[in-house]
Parts: structure tokens; C-alpha cells; sequence
């Protein structure tokens, strides 16, 4: 276990984080939806699930969806088992936005925000945050309607890499020994991805060398 002790700077903060200081708004971040996506998605559970939404893929990442009211674009960021660490909507519209009304809807839906910023009958953008992932949702009216699209944005973000106990199949107790008798320059990503999670779920813990 000792080894664990002579860890790289990545690690030390990832350990940080999760040892950190509760937040004041506790949402399910992990369990939201965004245009369908959750966080630990598969690329190919991502793509199903934009697809419901009427999203067309236009890149390898990417997916946008043209209708009435505007048009909307979709960007996901994987970890190295293609799964979704994050999601991001924005919504370009035609028609007037009320920002004040978006901003009631995040307060009812979510609670009082960590962080927000913004001017009233105009913009907003409000931040929620746990110690698994970030949520950041803005409202913008247009200056200009009928020139100006106004716009909706979303943004979820996992602050961990590895998200696969939050799928159903955690990292196994033999892959965590594996791991615990493994010197750290040998580590590879996989490697490194399951070590957070076995410290995540409290199968490793990070102790002091004698």
C-alpha cells in the first residue's frame, strides 16, 4: 500500500476532491439528463439517445438539429472507455427568450444555485455543483430580436474520469488488489482510471508510509 504514497500530482488532486468540503446545492448531477445524455453514457447510447431527440451527428462529437425555432447543437467529451464525461447543449433561437422564467425553472427544478451571475429580463447563468460533476445553465435574450438569435445553453461535467460504478458495474475488488500491488510508474490509463474508482468506492485508501 505503500507504493500508493509515491503518486503523481494528477492523483493528489483527484484524492483532494474527493476529500473536500460538502456543496450547498446537492442535485443529482449524476443522474440529470441533458437532450437525453447522461453522464457514463456510452458513445452509442449517446448517439441513440440524440437521435430520439432529432439530432443528426455532423462530426465525430458532434450533433446539431435544425427546426422552427432555431438551431441546436450538441458536444460530448469522452474519458479513454468512451464514455460521456460531458455534455453540452446550446440552443441558437428565433424567438424571444425570458431569461427571469428560465432562471425560476432551474430555482424549482434544482434549488438555490452555488454560483450565479446575471441581469435581470436579460441574462442568466446559474452553477450547480456537487462532488461528482458540475452543472451550468444560462439564459440570454436577444438585444436584437428578429436580427440576434437569443440563446439557451446547458453544460454537465463529471469531475472524475471514471464513471462506471454510476453504470451498474463497478471496478471488481481483484482488479483493485491488482492495482494496490502495483508500483506506480507501471500504471497505465486504465490502470489509473480504476484506481480512482477503487479509491472513489473505498476499496483502496491512500494512508500514511511508516
Amino acid at each position: 500500500m505503500t507504493r500508493l504514497m509515491r503518486i503523481h500530482p494528477w492523483l493528489i488532486t483527484a484524492c483532494c476532491l474527493m476529500a473536500g468540503p460538502a456543496y450547498a446545492a446537492e442535485p443529482d448531477l449524476m443522474g440529470l439528463d441533458v437532450e437525453g445524455v447522461r453522464l457514463g453514457m456510452s458513445t452509442r447510447e449517446a448517439g441513440a439517445a440524440l437521435d430520439n431527440h432529432g439530432y443528426k451527428q455532423n462530426g465525430r462529437r458532434s450533433f446539431q438539429r435544425k427546426d422552427r425555432d432555431g438551431m441546436h447543437y450538441v458536444g460530448l467529451k469522452l474519458n479513454p472507455a468512451g464514455e460521456v464525461i460531458s455534455v453540452e447543449v446550446a440552443h441558437f433561437l428565433t424567438g424571444n427568450v425570458d431569461p427571469d422564467a428560465h432562471r425560476d425553472r432551474w430555482v424549482k427544478r434544482w434549488g438555490k444555485p452555488d454560483r450565479r451571475m446575471g441581469n435581470p429580463g436579460y441574462n442568466w447563468q446559474y452553477t450547480y455543483e456537487n462532488a461528482d460533476a458540475v452543472l451550468n445553465v444560462w439564459a440570454r435574450a436577444s438585444p436584437k430580436p428578429g436580427r440576434d438569435p437569443s440563446e439557451l445553453r446547458t453544460r454537465l461535467v463529471a469531475k472524475h474520469q471514471v464513471l462506471a460504478s454510476r453504470r451498474g458495474h463497478e471496478v471488481s475488488s481483484k482488479i483493485c488488489m491488482a492495482i494496490k500491488d502495483k508500483p506506480v510508474s507501471m500504471l497505465n490509463v486504465n490502470d489509473r482510471n480504476h484506481l480512482m474508482e477503487c479509491l472513489r468506492t473505498g476499496q483502496l485508501q491512500l494512508v500514511t508510509p511508516k
